[in-house]
Formats: C-alpha cells, sequence, structure tokens
C-alpha cells in the first residue's frame, strides 16, 4: 500500500468505526476528569495518591486498548465487543497489556541511557560538568551574600568553557540521533509485541530491525516524515481546541487525543504489514 494511502486510511479508521472511537474517547474523557480532580487536591495529600493511581491504571487501559487497532490490522483480532458482560474481562486483558507495553517502554528507554550514560562517560563529559560546576560552588562557598552567575562565568577560563560547551554540543548530538532510533526500534516494538503477544520478542532488537528491513528502509522514513508532520498537525489542532475557556482540556482530550491515539495504532498496524 502507498505511504499516503496507509496515513489517508488510518485518519479515516477513527470516523468509520465510530463505536471504537467511542469507548476510546470514554477512556480519554474518564482519564481527564481525574487529572482535573488530581489538579484540585493540591491540599489533600492522600486524594492526590488515590487518583494518581486511578489516572495510571486508566492509562495503561487505554494503551492496551490502542493496542488493538494495531492488533486488528496485523493479525485480524477484533477490537470492541459489546458485550456487557465481557466487559470486565476486556477491561483486565487491556490492563495486562497496556502494563507489558510500559514495561516494553521502559526497557527500551532504560537501554537509551545507559547507553548515553557509557557514551558521555568515554567523552569525559561527567569530568568537564564537574570541572565547569566546581566554579560556582566554590564561589558560593567562598561569600553566599556576594554569589553572582554571570561574575562566576567571568572566571571561568576559556579552555575549561570551551571543553564544557563542545562536550555538551556532541552529546546532545548523539543523545537526538539515539533518541529518534530508539523511538522507531520502541514503535515497531509495539507491532512486534502486537503480533506475538510477547514482550521477549518484541526486545529482540535484531527481529524489529529485520522487520524494518522488510518494510523497506526508505519506505518506512517516508512514513515516519509523514507521520509526524501529520501528528504535529493534529497536535496543534488539540492544542487550539484546548484553549476553550473552562471545558477545552477536556474536549481536546476526549475528542482529538482519542482520535490521535487511534491513528498511531492503526498507522502502526498498517505499516508494520507492508
Amino acid at each position: 500500500m502507498d505511504i499516503v494511502d496507509i496515513i489517508k486510511d488510518s485518519l479515516q479508521y477513527p470516523v468509520d468505526n465510530y463505536v471504537e472511537w467511542i469507548m476510546m474517547a470514554i477512556l480519554f474523557f474518564v482519564s481527564s476528569l481525574v487529572s482535573v480532580v488530581i489538579g484540585s487536591s493540591a491540599d489533600n495529600a492522600v486524594v492526590g495518591v488515590i487518583f494518581s493511581v486511578i489516572s495510571l491504571v486508566i492509562l495503561l487501559i487505554t494503551e492496551g486498548y490502542a493496542l488493538k487497532f494495531a492488533k486488528k490490522q496485523i493479525v485480524g483480532s477484533e477490537v470492541t465487543s459489546l458485550d456487557m458482560n465481557e466487559l470486565p474481562t476486556n477491561l483486565v486483558a487491556d490492563l495486562i497489556n497496556g502494563f507489558k507495553l510500559a514495561v516494553i517502554g521502559l526497557v527500551y528507554l532504560l537501554v537509551y541511557g545507559i547507553i548515553m550514560a557509557i557514551i558521555s562517560y568515554l567523552l569525559g563529559f561527567f569530568d568537564k560538568v564537574t570541572q565547569f560546576s566546581s566554579y560556582f560552588i566554590n564561589a558560593y562557598q567562598a561569600n553566599p551574600a556576594a554569589f553572582n552567575i554571570n561574575a562566576v562565568i567571568n572566571t571561568i577560563p576559556t579552555d575549561v568553557l570551551a571543553n564544557v560547551m563542545t562536550a555538551s554540543f556532541i552529546v546532545a548530538v548523539i543523545g537526538v540521533i539515539l533518541i529518534i532510533i530508539t523511538a522507531v526500534i520502541s514503535y515497531v516494538a509495539i507491532g512486534r509485541f502486537a503480533e506475538t503477544d510477547s514482550i521477549v520478542a518484541a526486545l529482540n532488537v535484531p527481529e524489529v530491525c529485520k522487520k524494518i528491513s522488510e518494510i523497506g528502509i526508505g519506505k518506512f522514513v517516508v512514513f515516519c516524515i509523514i507521520f509526524i508532520i501529520v501528528l504535529i498537525i493534529l497536535d496543534i489542532i488539540s492544542g487550539i481546541v484546548a484553549l476553550i475557556p473552562a471545558v477545552g482540556n477536556i474536549i481536546a482530550a476526549t475528542i482529538v487525543e482519542s482520535f490521535i491515539m487511534m491513528f498511531v495504532y492503526v498507522a502502526l498496524g498498517k505499516i508494520y504489514t507492508e
């Protein structure tokens, strides 16, 4: 299928499958109401903690439910059952899958963090930052009342400034490149999980990369570019809707954010099967 057709079909999917969209919108609506409660319970820690846990559970259920959209495209499974007797079972299944997706995401994020820490160490980034920071620490300890950031900067040798700025720039560039690669791999890894129901399979990086090769690296890059552009446009629309006084955030979450979530997972399922 052509990339443009994949994007168009993914955008059309929530409209054509409005019952599934309504189910997703309900989850986002409830989540937005819980967020309002959390925001208004700053003076009550117990209520804040309770509703934060509820928010996390809803988030995991939402992610698990969204996975069904990718799964439907990949293996042809159904998404929504209107049988209320099956609702508790479905919610528990979605919660479990949402938790598994969180584990997959955290593992990839952890690997990214470890790799960046090693690279930063090898580049001497930590030593350079420590040396740079020591000037501020020493100046503050010497005379806290007269501490002035600009004055301290003027006392730092040019080579120390140059070293920390160069190291920071290199680490930042490498970090951006690696986070993009990590995001792409973890996105396809979700497709692997949708196909296999296996966390191990989703964390099998060689197999995930093999899948990207099967799709076609060039085709996948074009997909990512168009996909990101569409996401930016949808996020802008969500931001505009959120500006509506009083109820803007709730409307944006219920309608636009639920639409975006469906689009993301349907698009994943469609590109995964290419």
